[in-house]
């Protein structure tokens, strides 16, 4: 039997094999458009922008939430090299409270935060950051709520999404844009967008 990977998003899939073509359609669908987000009665609705709801799930959130949290996570992982998602519905560190904000947009996940509790963060100059020593950094002792996983779908970046839903967040939160900490290491993504965010000084998880 021919394996078959498509070119766009990179499934493996057996055309001979009994659902693998669908299995590869709802992929491909879900790679392109992002994950399904249909309305729920057990939506936590947060904001309403122009185009784009934003939801929370949180610890207290249902099941059927927190699956769908973990559907983008691991949607959004696909775009990174990590090796695991940024958020499971499961997790059993969920007492660290991680907050999941979700971007929806005509029905669909196109973008997703992560917000998890930090205890130790140092504030730096990008150009310290760059030099990579992490050496006598002054550290910032103070409980705070840092950036675990940013992520936006990648023919939904360059229009302003990421930063809305950050700014959001942050008011949601109160704790204002420039005091959030940001987990590393960064994607592509996240370190143009953390320098977009904080163009002069970042404070960093340690």
């Amino acid at each position: 039997m021919d394996l078959k990977t498509c070119n766009t998003c990179n499934y493996n899939y057996v055309p001979a094999v009994t659902g693998d073509i669908a299995r590869h359609r709802k992929f491909h669908d879900e790679f392109i458009n992002g994950v399904k987000a249909n309305s729920l009665k057990s939506d936590k609705v947060i904001s309403n922008l122009d185009d784009l709801k934003i939801i929370l799930v949180s610890p207290k959130s249902s099941l059927q939430q927190r699956k769908r949290a973990e559907r983008i996570a691991q949607r959004g992982k696909i775009d990174t090299h990590f090796d695991f998602a940024s958020y499971y519905a499961n997790d059993i560190e969920q007492r660290d409270f991680p907050l999941v904000f979700i971007g929806i947009a005509n029905n669909r996940a196109i973008t997703f935060l992560v917000l998890r509790k930090t205890k130790i963060t140092a504030k730096v100059t990008w150009e310290y950051y760059n030099k990579k020593d992490r050496e006598n950094i002054p550290l910032l002792p103070d409980d705070r709520w840092g950036i675990f996983m940013i992520w936006t779908l990648e023919n939904k970046r360059r229009k302003g999404h990421a930063r809305q839903l950050i700014n959001v967040v942050s008011d949601f939160v109160g704790n204002p844009v420039l005091e959030m900490a940001w987990f590393t290491p960064f994607t592509e993504f996240g370190h143009t967008l953390a320098k977009t965010v904080s163009p002069n000084e970042i404070i960093l998880t340690v």
